[in-house]
């Protein structure tokens, strides 16, 4: 566990939050929470050279800052996460959040992990060779005249 600043916590870096929505009617409920029983000190980051990163929590995050401010000092499970990490634990939350409820976060999901992988921030594997073909779909190519 350690420390940090409300305000200086910042969210997954593949969490796009102006595509992903933040829902109103959770961040109240988590507010109304933590004024009953406190902010429980759940939330997994890890630190780059920037700060804390949230791996999960965004609501959590957003609903501490509009409770508390950001200055409010909180403690926060600091995990060493690689990219890879910080990305499946985010595409997980949001999976069991939504509960395959939203295609814009399936989306917003998928165009997280093409673009870390564009980008070389992931490895993505091979399929095995008992995938099923028929459920295979190949995307366009992101080369210049691939």
């Amino acid at each position: 566990m350690a420390e940090f600043k409300i305000g200086d916590i910042q969210p997954n870096p593949f969490r796009h939050l102006e595509r992903y929505p933040i829902r109103r009617e959770k961040i109240e409920a988590l507010r109304e929470s933590m004024r009953t029983t406190g902010f429980w000190d759940n939330l997994v980051a890890r630190v780059n050279g920037d700060g804390p990163e949230l791996a999960y929590g965004h609501h959590r995050l957003v609903a501490l800052e509009e409770e508390f401010g950001p200055d409010r000092v909180v403690s926060l499970n600091i995990r060493d996460l690689d990219d890879e990490r910080m990305l499946q634990i985010m595409a997980r939350e949001n999976s069991e959040e939504w509960g395959g409820s939203s295609a814009a976060v399936e989306q917003e999901t998928v165009r997280a992990v093409v673009e870390a992988y564009a980008q070389g921030k992931i490895k993505l594997g091979l399929l095995g060779p008992d995938a099923p073909q028929h459920q295979v779909r190949y995307a366009p190519s992101f080369r210049q005249g691939g």
